[in-house]
């Protein structure tokens, strides 16, 4: 490995050495690892269990041990943990490199590969070859691989690579090709150092079509395999595919995927077929399953349809797809998903989060997920998770969504702002991200909250209408709105939580708690992370009845 400076110590990995003004030291090499680590990730808080996995998987060791060469480091670094300048111990987070560094961060990025047939309706097929490469890249340990919904904003090629690669903040980026020539399938992959503009790998792959499946998953594997062998880093551990897959049905399941991508409702609903045609030429398809449970899970959790009206679907899918395949890190997640929302096992979700980010630490929607669940408990480590779901996937409005919920949940309302601001920037019509900052501007008793409130229901002309009405008083207009929805839940699905931040808003606290205990008790509370998390409730936490709800939730 290439030496690189921490602080005022150049840093010698091969030797184990470090050296200040003539001066070298020795260091164990478990301590070297574990300088290596944190100097990669400078800035990052780094947990226990992080270390662990990533830096002594294969060495039996335990906090003590940690402690230990924590403490030798810094000895040997003549750091003062009292008043560091090198490494910093947050407390019950873990530690976090402060000095500067000039290693080179292990961070990589996969730009959709060009789909050269030309043909729109193939598109499919290289977007397919795209995610088999994210996911296969995601398993290695030491490499930060940024995530699809962050590297599909750079699909029409108007940016150059050293602007891509500043905006997602990577080093190295992987740009590729696959064209279908009768037969057989033809991927060519280069590895490029955005910094320096050099080819650190160019290979091209010729592959037979008979097993479209084993074709994407070799060749991922075989890419992924030649990176990290080009970079010196350990690849992920292969494992043999569950059964031979009908290509027919991975056809289907990448169009499901091309079309759940797009992230729009009407789209939604294209992937769910798709998935469930696959399912229909291959029952035993995984990842189809989990696709269904993925989709459903979706139109529950934003309301598009109750919770209840789809609860067996998805449990039946989340069970069938971890009957196929138990190891999949993306059905790991939706289990815990399932068991967060629906089953309100804290246990369990903890445990099958963090199983997903054992099995694909760059996974960024397992990330988001289990820091949504972290948050809900209130404990300190979410935004660990969140900042780390950024670096993966920085492009992606759901994880500012998530932090600027984080930070106003803590009352730091202008960090709130902030994140609300970025999500906007790219996103001007985000219907969370508008609500969550008309929920902030009632907070703070703004003249501007009901037109922060009519932005947020864009979608929705017919509470447009009620809101805008400007012979009305801005309490008045609410309390119409609230009527507006009690009408339309008697003709069809309204998810209980918008009412009551409506009433909340409207000065209602206690009609509020009332919707909220009623759909406790019906089933129908699926958005759990909001009641810790949602700002417009920030008003009801003081209130008896609603420490009664969290209480029976066995929330802090």
């Amino acid at each position: 490995m290439q030496r690189f400076r921490v602080g005022d110590w150049q840093v010698d990995p091969d030797r184990n050495v470090v050296t200040r003004r003539g001066e070298s030291r020795k260091l164990e090499p478990r301590v070297m690892d574990l300088l290596v680590y944190l100097a990669e990730r400078q800035g990052e808080v780094l947990s226990h269990d992080q270390i662990f996995r990533d830096v002594w998987c294969n060495i039996a060791t335990g906090d003590a041990a940690l402690q230990t060469a924590v403490s030798n480091l810094r000895k040997a670094l003549d750091d003062n943990p009292r008043k560091p300048t090198v490494i910093a111990t947050v407390p019950k987070r873990g530690y976090r490199l402060i000095a500067d560094s000039s290693a080179p961060q292990p961070t990589l990025a996969v730009l959709p590969f060009e789909n050269l047939s030309r043909q729109p309706d193939q598109t499919f097929f290289s977007d397919g070859m795209t995610d088999a490469l994210i996911a296969e890249l995601g398993k290695v340990r030491a490499l930060r691989v940024i995530s699809r919904q962050s590297t599909m904003a750079f699909r029409d090629g108007s940016t150059s690579l050293p602007e891509i690669a500043g905006r997602l903040r990577v080093r190295l980026i992987v740009l590729g090709s696959a064209i279908r020539v009768g037969e057989k399938a033809r991927i060519s992959v280069q590895l490029i150092d955005a910094r320096t503009d050099a080819y650190l790998l160019s290979e091209t792959y010729e592959r037979d079509l008979a097993d479209l499946a084993t074709m994407y998953t070799d060749t991922a594997t075989s890419i992924a395999r030649s990176i990290a062998d080009r970079l010196r880093l350990e690849p992920a551990v292969v494992r043999a595919a569950n059964k031979a897959l009908h290509p027919d049905a991975l056809v289907a399941y990448l169009r499901g995927r091309f079309c759940w991508y797009k992230m729009v409702p009407q789209q939604f609903h294209a992937a769910l077929e798709y998935f469930r045609a696959a399912i229909e030429i291959d029952p035993e398809y995984a990842a189809a399953h989990a696709g269904v449970a993925d989709v459903l899970g979706a139109f529950a959790y934003w309301g598009m349809q109750s919770p209840s009206s789809v609860r067996a679907q998805v449990r039946e899918a989340i069970e069938r797809a971890e009957r196929c395949d138990s190891q999949s890190a993306e059905t790991q997640m939706l289990s815990g998903a399932y068991c967060f929302y629906y089953d309100h096992d804290w246990a369990q979700a903890e445990d099958r989060f963090r199983r997903a980010i054992d099995l694909n630490p760059n996974l960024a929607h397992a990330r988001l997920l289990y820091a949504l669940f972290l948050g809900t408990m209130d404990r300190p480590q979410a935004i660990d998770e969140l900042d780390l779901a950024r670096r993966i996937d920085p492009v992606n409005p759901a994880v500012y969504l998530g932090r600027a919920m984080w930070f106003a949940a803590q009352g730091a309302f202008d960090d709130a702002r902030h994140d609300i601001d970025l999500i906007l920037e790219t996103h001007s019509d985000h219907p969370p991200g508008l609500q969550l900052l008309a929920d902030l501007e009632w907070l703070a008793g703004s003249k501007g909250a009901i037109e922060a409130e009519l932005r947020a229901w864009a979608g929705d002309p017919e509470l447009q209408a009620i809101l805008d009405d400007q012979d009305s008083t801005p309490p008045r207009r609410l309390m119409a709105a609230i009527h507006c929805l009690q009408l339309r839940a008697t003709k069809q699905y309204v998810q209980p939580r918008q009412v009551a931040r409506l009433l909340v808003h409207a000065g209602r606290l206690d009609e509020a708690i009332d919707i909220l205990e009623r759909a406790r008790a019906s089933d129908d509370l699926m958005q759990i992370d909001f009641l810790r998390l949602g700002a417009a409730f920030t008003r009801l936490r003081d209130k008896p009845r609603f420490r009664a709800l969290l209480d029976e939730l066995s929330l802090p």
